[in-house]
């Protein structure tokens, strides 16, 4: 690459004639550093101005130079010297100079240039190759040509703007030029200025100030008035933006900081810790350096502060002199004994503790070893372990006994070794702690252990006695008392059991250990010793060492403790769903005795076992008890499945009874007395009349018998059945009649009072054999939850009792399970049916009652009948008046019944009466007559049960029709809602099946005139 210089556009033909002048001009501009020059202190030269500035400050001199010489005569010859005297300058000048070319090619070099960057005019014909030499780096070597073309570029004659570029020397060093030229015509002149010690200052100042910028110290610098003009980031991110006179607003202490800035100013230095206001208010610790730099002429010229944030590490510091002084607080007061020795065992510490331990104090201890303080063996046991833990360089835990004054003492020691830096043994520090209390815990804890396994053992042996052998209570009981007196080693041993009114204490068991003996049976009052009770039930036990003087147990004294040598007491509460329902007892005979822990513990365990036991018999009852109800309950299920069979069997053999009696009735009204059939039509009615009766017994058990109760005078109903009573049982046999004072009133059927009275007295007849008595006795009773527990059928109330008592035979347990099976009898074949007992059930359960029966073997057998007492005020049903069966009438008279055979009967019946009958099979026909009737209808008689619609529906159906029409009801048992709640309706009127004329003669006029 050719670099060619343009030294700017020709002026016309004479610009040769500008060259002499411009080349004064120029050398003088390059002589004039050589004057500028000064040597400085350290022997170097300095230059003061360039060479463009020394251009224009000889521009003027030039000029005067040249009207000088233009003012002579002769001028070519003075202008020839000038030429050579300027020439001399130039190459003597004190700055590398050269003449170029436009094209290019180096014309003069000055000897500075050759002595500076090494090259002659013949080593660098053009600048081609003086660049091919001095920028070697092909990259570089661009840029300087960029930088060339420009210092040396232009369009005008004269100088042009410096550049600095860094140019190779020959010998391979260096330099760092700033270049100048002026165009000269066809040539320029090129001045170097060397800037290589002020670009290497400028380097270093550069670093200096990153340095510092990047340093973590906060540094600061101030005018030497102290105006703040200079932070680097430290500072800023540490204290913030603190304005332009720290000595005011900076320091917390003000005479701190006027301190520093005197000294400082003064060109000295300080250092020290500080607190400062940081911008935003803060208080910070600093370590703070502060001095001066000055100028050339010694005077201050700056001010410096490097300030080191020390607030945490002063936190840090106080933390650690808080943790020491409390470390040193905690070794001083600690309850172990903390002491330090060196490597000869001599102390050299000790706490507090030691003073109370040892009995020698602090101050006679330290420097002297165990073997001085504690002679014979025991010293020599310290230092022996001492030793053992400095050899090993180990922590060592040693039980150490001290015998002095105080006695022997065990202690427990933990010892470990001291080290320094070199990791060198350089004692040891030792703990200890004083034991000796613990190691008679121990040795009571071995005794206590072996208490507890005694009891152990006999809490898992009654285990398994109540729970796998299922004991009974007094086996059980008799055992908890045996084995309490056993395995806490004392005379007697007792459980006691709590009466539910608390009014008694019993004893159950108590076993007397010296004489292997159980008794029980023993009561006490405990309104006597009401502390000891208050002491149970507030604490679950009594613990009495000296049970005689205890005020919880010293009420005992008199009439228990002192007769039988007791001292100590150790009882505990037998609690039942917190309910206290017995005692536990342990009775120490002879001196007093300290109860330990443990068997305090057993004790309470003991009563929670008997309590368990307690709990246990009672299930195990509840259980037997529940057997039995449930054997109730089965046998009452399959009463009322068998007698809704019968009941269902009575109702329709009901129907063929109507129509058997109705017919014999008729025919024995066509038949004379004299006639031949007229016996055997009586025989025919007298076994249907049977028939009947053993029909109403059915119904009875079944409970479906039709009934019309009413409140009635027990005891008057009872007297009246009597005299029936008295000729059933015969003359060999006393009946005794007790009836109660002010006996309630019961509501049933009187017929029903019959029944049982017949039933009951008859059986008590068999069961007596030749002459005894029965008892029929009346009361009011008041039965409560707890009587009827575990009796089926039982509610609580009011009730009055009946009670049928025989001094009979008896009987046993098992027929008792039977009694009221049906056709169960213990009757000889023929003598019994076996629906006697079965009835009475039967009417009992109907009415809502319940029997209570009692019978042994011997000694006969009480029936206790329990009936609701009736309050409410009824009127009770007129007593039907026995109309013969000339009762006759004239009325008419509609029969609803769906058996056609008994329509027939009954219609006949009432046309032989005289009355008027219309007769129905159905509801629906029933009502179509009504209907299509023109006359009156008197009554209605209907069956209560029928397809499609019962008898109480139909004759709500038929009083909207008449609205006087009366009502009697007929069947064999009540269907609905009769049968369902066992009573009539009030007001209504009924006939049982089967009835006789008689029967229904007396019905039909009771209704037709009531």
């Amino acid at each position: 690459m050719s670099i060619k210089l343009r030294c700017g556009k020709e002026r016309g033909g004479n610009h040769h004639r500008c060259i002499p002048v411009t080349i004064i001009v120029i050398l003088a501009a390059a002589a004039l550093p050589a004057l500028c020059m000064e040597t400085t202190g350290m022997g170097t030269e300095k230059t003061q101005f360039t060479a463009e500035q020394a251009l224009i400050v000889l521009g003027g001199a030039v000029i005067v130079w040249l009207l000088i010489l233009l003012s002579r005569k002769n001028k070519s010859q003075e202008e020839g010297e000038a030429i050579e005297r300027f020439r001399s300058l130039f190459l003597l000048a004190p700055i590398p100079m050269a003449f170029i070319s436009q094209s290019g090619q180096i014309l003069y070099l000055n000897r500075r240039f050759t002595a500076v960057m090494g090259f002659k005019i013949d080593d660098i014909p053009s600048v081609d190759e003086w660049f091919a030499q001095a920028f070697p780096d092909p990259q570089y070597r661009l840029r300087a040509m960029d930088l060339w073309q420009e210092a040396t570029g232009g369009d005008d004659n004269g100088s042009r703007s410096p550049k600095d570029i860094q140019i190779i020397c020959r010998d391979g060093s260096k330099r760092f030029m700033e270049i100048n030229a002026a165009g000269l015509g066809e040539v320029i002149l090129v001045c170097f200025v060397d800037i290589t010690d002020r670009k290497l200052a400028e380097e270093n100042l550069k670093i200096f100030m990153e340095s510092v910028d990047n340093s973590s110290d906060a540094i600061g610098m101030s005018t030497p008035e102290g105006r703040h003009y200079y932070q680097n980031r430290a500072f800023d991110e540490l204290l913030g933006k603190i304005g332009d006179n720290p000595r005011e607003t900076v320091y917390v202490d003000k005479k701190v900081g006027e301190e520093v800035f005197s000294t400082i100013m003064a060109g000295g230095q300080w250092s020290g810790e500080i607190q400062l206001y940081a911008a935003d208010g803060r208080i910070l610790d600093i370590f703070q350096r502060a001095y001066s730099g000055k100028n050339e002429n010694g005077d201050v010229s700056v001010l410096v502060g490097v300030n080191t944030d020390i607030t945490e590490q002063k936190r840090a510091e106080n933390e650690l002199r808080e943790s020491q002084r409390f470390l040193s607080e905690v070794i001083e007061n600690s309850g172990t004994l903390i002491y330090v020795k060196d490597r000869n065992g001599r102390y050299e510490m000790a706490n507090k503790k030691w003073d109370e331990v040892t009995l020698l104090t602090r101050d006679f201890i330290l420097g002297k070893t165990d073997e001085e303080l504690f002679p014979g063996q025991v010293g020599s046991d310290f230092r022996k372990v001492d030793l053992q833990v400095m050899e090993s360089k180990k922590v060592m835990q040693v039980e150490e006994i001290l015998e002095d004054a105080a006695g022997k003492r065990y202690f427990l020691s933990i010892k470990f070794p001291l080290l320094d830096n070199d990791k060198n043994v350089k004692g040891l520090c030792g703990m200890s702690t004083e034991i000796t209390e613990r190691k008679g815990m121990e040795n009571a804890l071995r005794e206590s252990e072996k208490r507890a396994g005694m009891q152990r053992t006999a809490i898992a042996h009654l285990a398994v006695k109540q729970y796998t052998d299922g004991v009974d209570q007094i086996s059980g009981i008799e055992h908890i008392s045996k084995v309490m007196a056993e395995t806490i080693g004392v005379a007697r041993a007792s459980v006691w059991k709590l009466s539910d009114n608390k009014s008694e204490l019993l004893c159950l068991s108590l076993y007397e250990a010296d004489k292997k003996k159980f008794s029980s049976g023993e009561i006490l009052d405990p309104n006597t010793f009401s502390s000891y009770f208050e002491a149970i039930m507030a604490e679950n036990r009594v613990y009495a060492e000296d049970a005689q003087n205890d005020p919880r147990t010293r009420e005992l004294t008199d009439f228990y403790l002192r007769p039988l040598g007791i001292a100590s007491l150790l009882d505990a509460g037998i609690f039942v769903e917190g309910r206290l329902v017995g005692l536990v007892s342990c009775e120490h005979i002879g001196d007093r005795r300290k109860w330990h822990a443990d068997e305090e513990s057993f004790i309470s365990t003991m009563a929670s076992i008997t309590a368990q036991h307690f709990i246990n018999q009672e299930r195990r009852r509840d259980e037997e008890e529940r057997e039995n109800l449930k054997g109730q309950l089965v046998q009452a299920q399959k009463l009322e499945s068998i007698g809704r069979l019968a009941g269902g069997i009575a109702h329709d053999f009901n129907n063929m009874l109507g129509v058997i009696l109705g017919r014999t009735e008729l025919a024995l009204g066509k038949v004379d007395s004299s006639h031949p059939l007229h016996k055997s039509l009586k025989e025919i009615r007298k076994a249907a009349e049977r028939s009947a009766d053993l029909t109403r017994q059915l119904l009875a058990f079944a409970r479906k018998q039709t009934i019309a109760p009413r409140p009635l005078d027990f005891n008057r109903t009872v007297e009246g059945m009597l005299t029936i009573v008295r000729r059933l049982i015969g003359e060999n046999i006393e009946l005794v009649w007790r009836p109660g004072e002010g006996l309630w009133s019961v509501k049933m059927d009187p017929s029903q009072i019959d029944q049982v009275l017949a039933n009951l007295c008859v059986n008590s007849r068999d069961a007596i054999k030749g002459v005894g008595n029965i008892t029929i006795a009346t009361e009011n009773r008041i039965i409560d939850g707890v009587y009827c527990a575990g009796k089926a059928d039982c509610v609580s109330g009011e009730y009055v009792m009946l009670s049928i008592a025989d001094n009979g035979c008896g009987m046993e347990r098992e027929i008792l399970t039977n009694i009221y099976e049906p056709f169960f009898t213990t009757k000889e074949m023929g003598e019994g049916t076996g629906l006697g007992l079965s009835t009475v059930y039967g009417i009992v359960r109907q009415n809502d009652g319940f029997i209570d029966v009692n019978s042994e073997p011997g000694r006969g057998t009480t029936f206790n009948i329990y009936l609701p007492r009736h309050t409410a005020v009824h009127e009770s049903l007129q007593d039907k008046n026995q109309a013969d069966q000339s009762a006759r009438g004239h009325e008419t008279i509609l029969v609803v019944e769906d058996e056609t055979t008994i329509l027939e009967v009954a219609a006949v019946m009432l046309e032989e009466l005289g009355y008027a009958v219309l007769t129905a099979g159905t509801p629906g026909d029933a009502i179509a007559i009504a209907e299509e009737n023109h006359g009156k209808i008197d009554l209605l008689i209907t069956d209560v049960v029928m397809p499609g619609m019962n008898g109480r529906e139909l004759s709500d159906k038929l009083l909207s029709i008449y609205p006087d029409l009366r009502c009697l009801f007929m069947s064999g048992y009540t269907a609905s809602v009769i049968a369902r709640h066992g009573v009539l309706d009030e007001g209504m009127h009924f006939l049982q099946k089967p009835f006789s004329m008689k029967d229904l003669a007396a019905g039909v006029r009771e209704v037709l005139e009531g």
